[in-house]
């Protein structure tokens, strides 16, 4: 058989059995795409599941598009999406959950603040039965007391203001069922804020707490 039409083929098999996604926005992070793609690929197989890995690359500047292109090229997981400009982290987030396929859909930036070695967790808990689980942080790291203050400040006034109840202290590093997926693309919203639609669209959650590193 043909070594092109082959790789075709596995990428299509792929994309129909797909048990795991994991989608990575990415703005001018070079220095940091092999990194996240040696950790990650590491952590996936780990799984015994299918996966696939999209990559979003946010209009950068540096070689992030040529790095995704040879990662692509080299592993069938690996698929990527190039943004015309930079959009911003929740517009690049939105057009990688709007191609992934899993039954389960992992978000995590490219950046390793956040460690994809919690993974299996996140997906432990969703094997437990919860629809979305949130990587909490446990700690505020070296933040000075201007950013907590104004953290704190955040989530009173959002509380105060809005009858959702938002997780506090969680970011885009999650895990959601693909029915909590179709919710997303569902809804209309153009300006997006993935935290807080996640959030208003009310399914089981749970935590998984962890220290984010300096």
């Amino acid at each position: 058989m043909d070594t092109a039409m082959k790789t075709v083929q596995e990428k299509i098999l792929m994309a129909d059995s797909v048990f795991f996604s994991v989608v990575v926005p990415a703005f001018n992070e070079e220095d940091n795409i092999n990194a996240f793609y040696e950790r990650a690929r590491l952590i996936m197989d780990s799984l015994g599941q299918s996966w696939e890995l999209i990559f979003v690359n946010d209009g950068s500047t540096d070689g992030t598009l040529d790095a995704l292109r040879t990662l692509s090229e080299k592993d069938v997981h690996v698929k990527y999406i190039s943004l015309s400009r930079n959009f911003g982290h929740q517009a690049a987030l939105t057009a990688g959950l709007d191609h992934a396929s899993g039954k389960a859909i992992i978000s995590i930036d490219c950046d390793l603040q956040d460690p994809p070695e919690l993974i299996p967790q996140l997906c432990r808990k969703w094997e437990e039965g919860y629809d979305i689980v949130y990587a909490r942080r446990s700690n505020y790291r070296k933040d000075s007391l201007i950013k907590r203050y104004a953290s704190m400040a955040y989530y009173f006034v959002l509380g105060k203001t809005s009858d959702i109840d938002m997780p506090k202290n969680v970011g885009d590093f999650r895990l959601i069922d693909q029915k909590v997926l179709s919710i997303l693309k569902a809804m209309p919203e153009r300006s997006r804020y993935l935290r807080g639609m996640v959030a208003w669209a009310g399914f089981s959650h749970s935590f998984v707490d962890y220290e984010r590193p300096d």
